[in-house]
């Protein structure tokens, strides 16, 4: 499994375009499991849609935490709106057209998705991408 950071948040100041994780899997149509909750505490699928220009998008609600978190390019989701869901439940496979699932955290309740605003950075690292591979 291969996954990358893309450091404070981004990459690209023209397009302001990555906020987050990127999971991928050598294997495409891998599970994708939800994080957040825990084995008893359950959490809150407040949008599960596929397609679109994210092939497939899921956002989960934790009431607890008070934090949303995004998974996107979720090639088939098999979860849908308002279903209560615990960590480690399949929320829905790798996207088979962008070969990574991105992961990305949220302060409060919402089912948009935050683009980062470089601008507000305060530090800027140019190259501040790593991988790792496990």
């Amino acid at each position: 499994m291969r996954w990358s950071y893309y450091l404070y948040g981004e990459w690209d100041p023209k397009y302001q375009t990555h906020q987050g994780v990127d999971v991928q899997h050598p294997t495409s149509g891998k599970a994708v499991r939800n994080v957040m909750g825990t084995s008893a505490r359950k959490v809150e699928v407040i949008r599960a849609e596929s397609g679109g220009s994210f092939d497939g998008c899921v956002i989960v609600w934790d009431d607890y935490l008070k934090e949303t978190i995004v998974y996107l390019h979720i090639g088939t989701p098999t979860v849908t709106k308002n279903q209560m869901i615990k960590a480690g439940d399949q929320i829905g496979t790798q996207s088979t057209q962008w070969k990574h699932t991105h992961f990305q955290a949220q302060d409060g309740k919402t089912t948009s998705i935050q683009p980062a605003t470089y601008n507000t950075l305060k530090t800027r690292i140019p190259y501040g991408f790593m991988t790792w591979y496990i």
